[in-house]
């Protein structure tokens, strides 16, 4: 409801009820304020001819406004006595910024603000009323308007701050519904994370978080603890899938989630969309417009936009057990992932190293395979943890850099010439090759015929 409103509402009981008493109907058409981002901030009416009066213009939102062709007037406007002064092309305000306008100028669409107070009205360029108010009496060194700024309560204005802030001490709250996790177990239930996006301190002990069931009122809303207080750039996590009367769960099919602040005006709000194991909903940057469905959740932290993890496939590829001095046995892996892999401390063994008899072959430090390539490791070399391939077949072992095992191959006996792999590369279909693909695909590689 816009500021004057209140006093059109009474007008209309009063001559209701007037209305009653002389058993007549009465008609009260109201003017009907339309909902803007431009509103009057701050009226001075003491002006001088050296300083005139003036009507400050606030941009009560987080976007660039254009106000050019609006209308400020005063009842002479009002009244169609006189015209109503325009603001100029390119009146162009940005995001809670500010714009006067000299209305005692001497035009013909001027008028001087009495000192005694009186009612002004702002019109946008469809000539529908974004804004009225009802200007009080004020001294020389006083200014009326909004505390903070943009707001509903409308007072005498000891310090005149033309152009600029009402309450330049007073930030607005800027409490947001940050992140959310609705894949909450019993040991860890779903939760919800605020963040303060503003500049001040905020006692969060009044605000109120709540799903469906708060919003219809089929159930209490759920408080934050009385004497929270959240600092600038700070996060809060309140968990709501608890046992308390107040508390829900989160629906993991998606829904909308509600913040309410202590005088019952809404702070937030999202609807979030269904969301997997390990995923979280949130803002990316922290406190933007931009949501997200995140593959870190990180409550009560900085969120975090890395990529989703790709499935890491690493496979023993093609085998080569008939080595000699000069090319001895080797083992070739392949990397059938999207994205490169860390080799590092992976161990490839045989029978040997299984039965704890040996150490296990570590790949070397810094061994980075791309994505769809390939590695080969020389098996059968001097060191302690070397092994030759038997050319009549065994079971050869790879582990990752955690010892979790990965991928094991029982081969075949083979004669020179030959190796043993996937094909196509990465496959769970093994061939027997006659032409070896050391370190490249097995795709197009010639193989023995499968037995039938």
């Amino acid at each position: 409801m816009k500021r004057n409103n209140l006093f059109l509402l009474m007008a209309f009981a009063i001559s209701l009820l007037a209305g009653c008493v002389k058993d007549e109907k009465v008609e009260v058409t109201p003017i009907p304020v339309v909902s803007d981002a431009a509103v009057i901030n701050e009226v001075y009416s003491r002006g001088t001819p050296d300083a005139p009066d003036w009507v400050e213009i606030y941009n009560n939102s987080d976007n660039q406004v254009d106000i050019s062709g609006y209308k400020i007037y005063d009842s002479g406007g009002e009244s169609g006595a006189k015209p109503k002064k325009e603001f100029p092309a390119g009146s162009v305000i940005a995001a809670r910024g500010f714009l006067v306008i000299v209305v005692d100028d001497g035009t013909e669409s001027g008028f001087g603000i009495s000192s005694t107070g009186e009612e002004l009205w702002l019109a946008n360029a469809n000539g529908e009323v974004v804004d009225n108010i009802n200007v009080s009496a004020m001294d020389e060194t006083q200014s009326f308007g909004c505390y903070p700024d943009g707001s509903e309560n409308l007072q005498l204005l000891n310090t005149i701050t033309r152009g600029t802030s009402n309450s330049p001490g007073i930030a607005p709250e800027k409490i947001k519904i940050n992140e959310l996790y609705s894949k909450g177990d019993d040991t860890n239930p779903d939760w919800v994370e605020v963040y303060n996006a503003g500049t001040t301190d905020v006692d969060l002990g009044t605000y109120k978080i709540y799903d469906n069931g708060g919003h219809e009122g089929t159930k209490p809303k759920l408080q934050f603890t009385t004497g929270t207080i959240l600092t600038p750039g700070s996060f809060l996590v309140i968990v709501v899938d608890g046992a308390g009367e107040s508390n829900f769960g989160l629906s993991g099919n998606g829904e909308t989630i509600w913040l309410e602040k202590g005088d019952g005006t809404l702070a937030d709000s999202v609807i979030f969309p269904a969301l997997e194991d390990g995923q979280s909903y949130g803002r990316y940057p922290d406190g933007t417009n931009n949501w997200q469905i995140l593959y870190v959740p990180t409550p009560g932290a900085a969120n975090d936009n890395t990529a989703p993890p790709s499935e890491i496939i690493i496979k023993m590829n093609e085998i080569f057990s008939k080595g000699t001095d000069t090319d001895p046995d080797w083992i070739e892996i392949y990397n059938g992932s999207t994205v490169d892999v860390d080799l590092s401390g992976y161990k490839i063994y045989d029978s040997g190293a299984q039965s704890g008899s040996k150490p296990k072959k570590e790949i070397p430090a810094g061994t980075i395979i791309p994505a769809g390539g390939f590695y080969v490791i020389v098996t059968d070399d001097p060191g302690e943890s070397g092994f030759g391939l038997s050319s009549n077949g065994e079971e050869v072992w790879l582990e990752d850099a955690n010892s979790t095992l990965i991928d094991d191959v029982t081969f075949p006996a083979m004669v020179d010439g030959q190796s043993y792999g996937r094909k196509p590369d990465g496959s769970d279909t093994f061939f027997t090759f006659t032409e070896i693909t050391r370190g490249t695909s097995n795709n197009n590689a010639a193989t023995l015929p499968k037995n039938r």
